[in-house]
């Protein structure tokens, strides 16, 4: 966690030096806007404390980045970091973090041993990796975007096997127009082109829609997202984009088969 203000804690912190915190910029900013936080002092004792003024006044020597803690999408809360050599035995139970330069898989025994060899009573749970708590953490993030892209996928595929049915019964439709239109001098590149443009026209139609639609629809799914605004125009963008160029494979096809329709056996026919 990066020291904005300040300092962080250090040794020299002890029982018998005066008390200090460290508090997370949220914080900072909500009980001192547009002031340096660094040397305030406050109290986290009871009223009866307050009111027989015995305090355990705390200064504050340093402000730290905010932090997420386990719910990605949560907003930031107030917090405050104390001194264990100040605080000791203020709370049931504590956690260490260790950084190693191999593999941390394997690392737990060791860490055990040294923690062992200071108070052999300890008793340690729950070791895990940092990426086990950030995959754990981000486990209901995950199924949520999976179960959505499955969702979208399908999505896909059914606008392109709709597009594909549209204009495949379009050009049976017309075979006799573009049996007409080949008669009169169409070339292939204009028959191709005609049915293109009328295909992708249907797309941008629901492309537009689409987009109109999911603007609003987007706010209500405005807590799943994270690092991604509900209006993002990358994200709309991309999808936009990726549309087309389903509907653009999805209307090629029809196109094609149009551009090969024999004149004079269309016109025969009706």
């Amino acid at each position: 966690m990066p020291i904005l203000r300040g300092r962080p804690i250090e040794d020299s912190d002890t029982a018998t030096a005066p008390h200090v915190v460290v508090i997370n910029e949220y914080l900072a900013r909500r009980y001192w806007p547009d002031q340096d936080p660094i040397g305030k002092r406050f109290t986290l004792d009871n009223p009866a404390k307050v009111a027989a003024k015995k305090l355990n006044w705390l200064t504050v020597v340093g402000v730290v980045k905010n932090a997420v803690r386990s719910d990605w999408t949560a907003l930031p809360e107030e917090e405050i970091f104390l001194p264990y050599s100040q605080n000791a035995g203020v709370g049931p139970y504590m956690t260490l973090v260790a950084r190693t330069s191999i593999d941390p898989s394997p690392s737990a025994e060791p860490i055990e041993n040294a923690i062992w060899s200071v108070d052999r009573d300890v008793t340690i749970s729950e070791v895990q990796t940092m990426s086990a708590v950030i995959a754990r953490a981000n486990s209901q993030a995950r199924f949520d975007a999976a179960l959505l892209a499955t969702f979208a996928a399908v999505a896909l595929v059914m606008s392109a096997v709709g597009i594909y049915g549209v204009m495949t019964y379009a050009v049976a439709r017309r075979r006799h127009e573009i049996g007409v239109r080949m008669a009169l001098g169409a070339s292939r590149a204009n028959v191709l082109a005609n049915i293109l443009r009328e295909g992708m026209a249907l797309a941008l139609a629901g492309s537009v829609s689409g987009i109109l639609g999911g603007l609003i629809l987007s706010r209500l799914m405005a807590t799943l997202l994270y690092g991604v605004r509900p209006g993002d125009p990358l994200t709309f963008g991309g999808a936009a984009a990726l549309l087309a160029i389903v509907a653009l494979a999805a209307c090629y096809v029809p196109a094609r088969d149009a551009t090969h329709v024999d004149p004079v056996v269309a016109l025969r026919h009706e």
